[in-house]
């Protein structure tokens, strides 16, 4: 179990940049079907299945950013990128014009 401790202390602390509180312990737990599990509980006694919902909770408890909002920020970047191939024709010259018009919005006439 030490083993265990000691690999998920290296992994919150490359993650996070900080030392686990003292009072984690790692037991392990067999399942009906006879697998066996390595279960991380808290000084609390909350339980945790892996090094990763440890980092996630610690992560929670200090209030990090999380920047793992890939799927939805790739998506609105591929938006963008399609966009971007619209007005690809003129060249790759995109004017306030032809940006104004991929947002919807019509062109002003004042200035």
């Amino acid at each position: 179990h030490a083993k265990s401790l000691k690999e998920l202390n290296s992994k919150v602390k490359a993650e996070l940049g900080i030392k686990m509180t003292p009072g984690w312990t790692v037991r392990t737990e067999k399942t009906a079907s006879g697998k066996t599990y390595n279960r991380f509980y808290n000084a609390d006694g909350k339980r945790f299945s892996s090094h990763a919902d440890v980092v996630a909770y610690m992560k929670k408890q200090l209030n990090v950013e999380d920047d793992t909002e890939g799927p939805r920020n790739l998506a609105a970047a591929m938006e963008l990128a399609a966009g971007d191939d619209k007005d690809a024709t003129d060249g790759g010259k995109a004017t306030r014009r032809s940006a104004r018009a991929a947002a919807g919005a019509k062109p002003s006439r004042d200035a």
